[in-house]
């Protein structure tokens, strides 16, 4: 394609997929499973303690976590939360949060990224769990 200016328009991948699609709308195979949208377990963490994802106390959480119920994934979409709240209560709140998509997505554009953030009833959310914990003792 040719810019009025006599440059050239290099096209998007959305403009090229419509271009070369023979299907108006899409069309999945049975056999696919659905899409799981994830976050790295350490980007929880942080944002749970406020702290960089590099730092000893998200690394030392991460590696407990790792060490206590295996690969990553199991904890982000099988462990059950009572077993997490055993080892941290701060943190099954979040990761409660983070399976039941109640995070707030800001998205990226114009030179930003995109980030990611609690709802702000995650705060009620533990102030509730710390006392629930406070009460059965």
């Amino acid at each position: 394609m040719k810019c009025l200016c006599g440059g050239r328009i290099k096209k998007g991948v959305d403009y090229r997929i419509s271009e070369i699609a023979d299907l108006k709308s899409p069309k999945h195979p049975k056999f696919r499973g659905k899409y799981i949208h994830l976050m790295p377990l350490a980007e929880i963490i942080s944002m749970v303690y406020e702290k960089g994802v590099t730092t000893k106390t998200v690394q030392n959480k991460w590696q407990k976590l790792i060490d206590t119920f295996g690969p990553e994934i199991n904890i982000l979409l099988d462990t059950p939360l009572n077993k997490i709240k055993k080892i941290d209560s701060d943190l099954s709140v979040g990761i409660d949060s983070f399976r039941n998509n109640s995070l707030h997505i800001s998205p990226g554009g114009g030179g930003k990224y995109g980030s990611i953030d609690f709802d702000k009833n995650i705060d009620k959310k533990r102030e509730l769990e710390k006392r629930t914990t406070l009460d059965s003792f």
